[in-house]
């Protein structure tokens, strides 16, 4: 699992671009994977800080290429290593979000002390997969004063319950970022509740202030 967030400029706005993702793959497969995924997408946003020409996208433009970019990096692989991710971009100032989503777990949004999952209109496959479409899914959504945004891998879903079945609802995620007031370490306590952690988890948390 990898959690990566850099402010950059994009036609002469600041925004947050972030990721949050997963390798399939158990062991070494799966942190080579990571490593693999960590060193391009940071090469993407240091080209971006470098090249006038690159921080001249629309952040619609910037998600869709460096998608395209990183799925075709993977495709290489011919199926033996895949990649889940959130990846998105949001405008510093106006709260506006655009993001990828790719078989990866919805992100949550934390408002007003209640959690939902943002509207998923679109998605994509691994990074990859040979079953990609040419044209890269977008969402977008905009992020009111104070909303806090929630990642993470599907650890935060696969946890041994009680009575030794693995859990299944989705929506679980959502309660333990209520009771845990959406702060990182309360939520990973809230899981820990739950149940035993059956797989690698990740949190990341994003916060928008206007």
């Amino acid at each position: 699992d990898t959690c990566i967030a850099h402010s950059v400029v994009l036609q002469n706005k600041p925004v947050t671009i972030f990721l949050n993702a997963d390798a399939m793959g158990k062991s070494m497969q799966g942190a080579g994977g990571i490593l693999v995924l960590n060193s391009i997408f940071e090469s993407i946003v240091k080209r971006t800080l470098l090249q006038t020409v690159f921080a001249e996208q629309s952040p619609e433009s910037w998600l869709t290429s460096a998608f395209k970019e990183l799925h075709n990096v993977f495709l290489m692989f011919e199926g033996s290593m895949m990649i889940s991710l959130n990846m998105g971009i949001i405008d510093d100032e106006s709260g506006q979000l655009v993001y990828i989503n790719a078989e990866h777990p919805a992100i949550a949004l934390y408002r007003d002390e209640k959690a939902s999952f943002l509207p998923l209109h679109e998605t994509n496959c691994k990074l990859g997969s040979p079953l990609m479409e040419e044209i890269v899914h977008l969402n977008t959504f905009l992020l009111a004063d104070k909303d806090v945004l929630l990642l993470g891998s599907d650890g935060r879903d696969d946890i041994i319950l009680p009575d030794g079945e693995i859990n299944d609802n989705q929506e679980l995620f959502l309660k333990h970022a209520e009771n845990g007031n959406s702060n990182l370490e309360s939520i990973y306590q809230e899981i820990l509740k739950s149940g035993n952690l059956y797989d690698d988890l990740s949190l990341m948390r994003i916060e928008f202030r206007q």
